[in-house]
């Protein structure tokens, strides 16, 4: 099966439907909801996502997002960085992953060390300290503080909507003239998110994570 094949499925199909400019939080979000933790090991990776609206990752962490997010609505990335014990906003992933995104935004490591590309949507750019989410526990981590992650981390409903209720907080007791989240990618007027299709789709990506894994 052809990239360009695969591509016109994955449109067709509402895998790459785009958040609605109405929605502006995780709290404006409906149907189900997934929340994961994402550890970049290097703090630049983190304006270029929000520039681009990408994201990659590990091969083994790709095929867990895809997993995640063939089975539910909403799938919400909470950003940090190795070392900086502060978390850098959160996004919505709204794409599969595709090798068509993976253009080399993210320098040399793309190529040898992460999965394909797939689209994101920022929709919480603050960036907090650890100290503010110090009484979050995950109950998916041995109810461990959320500070202490791995990436790929799955968080716990209660945890994730607590940790983007905080970044959220701080974004609005911010009085700061930056620019607002970009909406300019966005086309859908519509006042809903199309349901994706239960269809798997993970056997190409599969096949790259066994190669890498030799």
């Amino acid at each position: 099966m052809s990239d360009k094949f695969l591509d016109e499925q994955i449109e067709y199909l509402g895998y790459n439907a785009p958040t609605p400019n109405w929605i502006k939080s995780h709290s404006d979000l409906s149907g189900s909801i997934h929340y994961l933790q994402i550890k970049s090991c290097y703090i630049g990776n983190i304006p270029i996502s929000q520039r681009e609206g990408i994201w990659a990752t590990t091969p083994k962490n790709t095929l867990k997002l895809l997993d995640i997010y063939l089975q539910v609505d909403h799938l919400i990335l909470i950003f940090s960085v190795n070392s900086s014990r502060k978390f850098y906003g959160y996004a919505r992933m709204e794409s599969l992953p595709q090798e068509a995104l993976s253009t080399g935004h993210f320098g040399p490591m793309e190529q040898r060390f992460l999965g394909p590309c797939f689209k994101v949507h920022w929709l919480n750019k603050q960036v907090v300290s650890f100290e503010k989410f110090e009484d979050i526990t995950n109950d998916l981590n041995n109810n461990l503080p959320v500070k202490i992650s791995r990436d790929g981390q799955e968080l716990s409903t209660e945890a994730g909507a607590k940790i983007c209720q905080v970044l959220d907080e701080e974004t609005k007791g911010v009085i700061s003239n930056e620019e607002e989240p970009t909406t300019e990618t966005l086309s859908s007027s519509d006042n809903s998110i199309v349901e994706k299709p239960r269809r798997i789709v993970k056997a190409k990506f599969k096949k790259k994570d066994n190669k890498k894994e030799e």
